[in-house]
């Protein structure tokens, strides 16, 4: 038992120093929610076969046509099209946090074709190298003193 315990605070250590943060915008065309394959092959490019993905954050926005609840609701439908996607490449739907903002900051001055954007966020970190639990024990033994 002393050794488990031991096991999970040395993983604990190691995931702390390896995490890597990604960012990305994913830039739609007016009244658009769905992701094109120009854009899919994006989001692959922030996903690393080296890496575990931890957290997904996703803010999406819309630009200031049309009716407030519906630029809301555009948003929401450009954020979860984010999701399932993620959740296709096996990432767990709790770790995938989706924000649906709408037209709230888009200002007058703004160009709309730039309200119109999910901002995406990916926290990840390295995957633990593979070994037996002999191997793991052995690691965790203390050196011999002199």
């Amino acid at each position: 038992m002393k050794y488990v315990i031991i096991a999970l605070l040395a993983v604990v250590s190691i995931t702390a120093q390896g995490q890597q943060t990604k960012t990305h915008n994913v830039f739609y065309a007016s009244n658009v929610a769905d992701i094109n394959n120009q854009q899919t092959k994006e989001l692959e490019k922030l996903i690393s076969p080296n890496d575990s993905v931890i957290k997904v954050e996703i803010n999406a926005y819309a630009d200031s046509e049309g009716k407030i609840e519906a630029n809301r609701e555009l948003s929401l439908k450009r954020a979860n099209a984010i999701a399932r996607f993620y959740e296709s490449k096996g990432i767990h739907p709790q770790n995938i946090i989706i924000k649906a903002h709408g037209e709230q900051f888009c200002k007058e001055s703004d160009d709309l074709k730039d309200c119109r954007v999910a901002q995406i966020k990916l926290t990840t970190i390295p995957k633990p190298p593979k070994m037996t639990v002999e191997q793991l024990l052995q690691r965790l033994r203390p050196e011999p003193t002199a």
